[in-house]
């Protein structure tokens, strides 16, 4: 089951999504595109988060396609060097939004970032090999 989304500007907890520049199923947001994708049999961690506006944005592209708010994965992830977070488009790590005590690297094990846990919008660490939605992101100019 893939489900696609398109990610328009936003502002603010309010923000509509649309579609500006972006080619069809994508959203825009800070010159780039966004989408969501829904499937139970992979992974995939790649959008980025550089405001709290696109925090918003990504967690409203989510609950548009799953109005439980489910736990889905972004593209932050620690697994070249526990503590060193990195964005997997390499951009810097500006804006973080951790929910209470997290990361907290339970276990020994927990490398990757969602949004959405337990139940809010904030970030929790999580083993990397679970299987949640996820959301992507593209710049305009590169997509497919």
């Amino acid at each position: 089951l893939i489900l696609y989304l398109a990610v328009g500007v936003l502002s603010g907890q309010d923000g509509k999504l649309f579609q500006g520049s972006c080619s069809m199923g994508w959203y825009s947001s800070n010159g780039r595109c966004f989408k969501y994708i829904a499937m139970l049999s992979q992974k995939a961690t790649q959008a980025s988060v550089h405001y709290l506006d696109e925090h918003y944005i990504i967690n409203n592209l989510i609950k548009s396609y799953d109005p439980a708010e489910s736990p889905t994965w972004m593209g932050l992830s620690d697994t070249h060097k526990e503590g060193r977070w990195m964005w997997s488009d390499g951009s810097q790590v500006d804006f973080t939004h951790w929910n209470g005590e997290q990361p907290d690297n339970d276990q020994d094990t927990e490398d990757c970032v969602l949004t959405n846990w337990p139940g809010g919008m904030q970030w929790n660490d999580l083993t990397c090999s679970n299987l949640f939605a996820f959301v992507c992101e593209v710049c305009p100019t590169g997509m497919f």
